[in-house]
């Protein structure tokens, strides 16, 4: 597997290219912010270009993603460092082949280098049941009256993450450089 940050206009395009397809697939809202911090990144491997995720710093006083579920109303990332996981998607082709544990190790790598306090992410259901059922992620589900969502609002403690069983042995496979 390799992961390679988004630095140009064509790795935009590829970027793209995975993400956009997915959320007109599942009927998601097609939106993309230009917001100050924001990493993304493509995964790919001898088949080609199969995932994506994108980072940004949450600011709960200006965040976009309060529009579509009121983060903002969860006074633990009032004055917490938060990231915002967003555009975490995997190429259709590829969604029932195991790739999702590799962009799992990525997320447990990059909150280990950037220790967030919290990260919140609107989550495909399918992804969602993936990290409960599958993964055993410690994450938990927010509520809100808008119940018509198409996605999963939900909140993971950093710590919590990395500590977890799964997080305990990415971290070990990065430890001896075999992700």
């Amino acid at each position: 597997m390799s992961v390679f940050r988004v630095e140009t206009k064509r790795d935009m395009e590829r970027f793209d290219d995975i993400w956009i397809p997915v959320w007109i697939e599942n009927e998601f809202e097609l939106e993309s912010y230009i917001t100050p911090g924001v990493e993304r990144f493509i995964f790919s491997d001898i088949e080609g270009d199969y995932g994506c995720v994108e980072f940004s710093p949450y600011n709960y006083l200006h965040a976009p993603v309060n529009e579509l579920f009121p983060f903002h109303n969860y006074k633990e990332l009032h004055n917490a460092k938060v990231f915002e996981f967003d555009k975490l998607a995997i190429n259709p082709v590829y969604q029932y082949t195991g790739k999702l544990l590799n962009i799992l190790s990525f997320i447990v790598k990059y909150l280990v280098a950037n220790k967030p306090d919290y990260v919140i992410a609107l989550l495909n259901p399918t992804f969602y049941e993936d990290f409960i059922l599958k993964f055993n992620v410690p994450v938990t589900r927010l509520t809100s009256e808008k119940n018509d969502l198409k996605y999963i609002p939900v909140i993971m403690d950093s710590q919590q993450l990395i500590n977890s069983k799964l997080g305990k042995r990415l971290s070990k496979q990065l430890l001896v450089g075999t992700t």
